[in-house]
């Protein structure tokens, strides 16, 4: 501020009649009863003998000690204090023209009463819910990716699909009746597709041996539309099961005994131990 002539002569007042952000021209050494005021909101000061420069010619104040303020660097986290100094680097939030907000490594968006916290740690970012509520995405459209989109992961659509990929690739989606898998379903021994609400159909891999187990109270059906065959790993029939024709039973992949219309043909000798 500057002034046109002589400044107005020194006058005592008292603590009481200073505001914020009032300009005077007071000698305050001379009015001990101002132990402490407010100057602009910065801080409380203790001592009157710090304004008795004020006295005279008004000056600017441009740094704590001009205020008689004294303040540490834990105190502010500055590294010069004495002209409020500058905030350390690594705890500086920054705005770029473009609108972009950043955020130093562990310093944290937190919203709510600490329940959302959004933050990189370093090494992981996280999106983290601490409250007692949930942490809900919202979207009629919502895809999970790779970076820029590249590669789905997940996706989810209003009255659609929940689906979930593998390198990009649709391997199992809600449907209206249930799920599409593609490819394969892989259980651990002992490891359990299980059926009926009950749990009465259990097909299953003991570590050992192979399941197929009906434990309900019904029967266990075997259905095809023409044929149903029986066999081994490599191929090799046991039992040949055809619609409308006959049952066959194999030995070493050949016909021994066949149903037939009228009765049963062998091949070979039928041995018994007794017949009437």
């Amino acid at each position: 501020m500057a002034y046109i002539g002589n400044p107005p002569a020194p006058q005592n007042i008292t603590s009481s009649e200073i505001t914020d952000g009032t300009i005077v021209n007071v000698d305050i050494a001379s009015d001990a009863a101002i132990a402490a005021t407010k100057i602009a909101g910065l801080s409380t000061v203790a001592t009157t003998g710090a304004y008795s420069d004020l006295s005279g010619t008004p000056s600017l104040v441009t740094s704590l000690a001009d205020l008689g303020v004294t303040a540490s660097a834990a105190d502010l986290n500055t590294t010069d204090v004495t002209t409020l100094g500058t905030v350390e680097a690594s705890k500086v939030v920054t705005a770029d023209a473009n609108g972009d907000v950043t955020f130093p490594d562990g310093d944290k968006a937190i919203f709510g009463a600490g329940d959302l916290q959004i933050y990189h740690d370093g090494s992981n970012s996280w999106i983290n819910e601490l409250g007692t509520g949930q942490l809900i995405v919202a979207g009629e459209d919502v895809r999970i990716t790779t970076p820029n989109a590249g590669e789905f992961m997940a996706t989810f659509g209003v009255n659609g699909a929940a689906t979930l990929y593998y390198d990009n690739a649709a391997k199992i989606a809600t449907t209206a009746t249930g799920i599409d898998v593609t490819g394969n379903a892989t259980f651990a021994d002992n490891g359990k597709a299980i059926f009926g609400a009950g749990s009465d159909l259990q097909i299953y891999h003991s570590g050992n041996d192979s399941h197929i187990k009906e434990v309900g109270t019904g029967i266990l059906f075997i259905d095809a539309s023409s044929q149903i065959q029986l066999r081994s790993a490599s191929d090799e029939i046991y039992i040949q099961c055809v619609e409308n024709s006959g049952v066959n039973l194999f030995h070493n992949n050949v016909t021994k005994l066949a149903t037939t219309a009228t009765g049963a043909d062998v091949t070979g000798e039928l041995i018994a131990d007794s017949y009437n």
